[in-house]
């Protein structure tokens, strides 16, 4: 009587850690706005899965600010809360150049799919889901 195959699988030997490719010049835009001051932005286009998205880029620190601000306007308490957990955050990563940015913010922003647009307002996504971009934005 035969025996049954079975099918021998190998152990995993180490798990392997896959990076996502990112814009070497959009990553030096975005770092070159945290170099400056608070006011600055820059208006750009990303492409990104199913449409457009455009505004005004701005650093991390500025989202932040004017996503607590918007969401205490709705809610003291939930406003309070985000406001600890961004400034702990900030005590953990402010001044370390070894942080890497991986994600893109901006204020004023519209998303564009077909002849639909939306009007986002703050916007954040993360780098490895922009497939392209460009400096401007259709308004200008």
């Amino acid at each position: 009587m035969a025996q049954p195959q079975t099918d021998e699988v190998e152990p995993v030997r180490e798990p392997v850690l896959v990076e996502p490719i990112y814009d070497f010049y959009l990553l030096v835009l975005a770092k070159m706005l945290e170099k400056v001051d608070d006011t600055s932005s820059v208006g750009i286009s990303f492409n990104v899965s199913g449409g457009l998205v455009y505004g005004q880029l701005i650093t991390r620190e500025v989202w932040e600010k004017l996503w607590v601000s918007q969401v205490s306007a709705a809610s003291d308490f939930a406003g309070e809360v985000l406001s600890g957990v961004v400034q702990a955050r900030d005590e953990d990563i402010d001044n370390d150049e070894s942080v890497p940015i991986r994600f893109v913010h901006l204020k004023d922003a519209t998303y564009v799919s077909g002849s639909t647009r939306y009007r986002l307002g703050l916007w954040r996504a993360p780098l490895a889901q922009i497939s392209g971009w460009s400096n401007g934005t259709p308004n200008d």
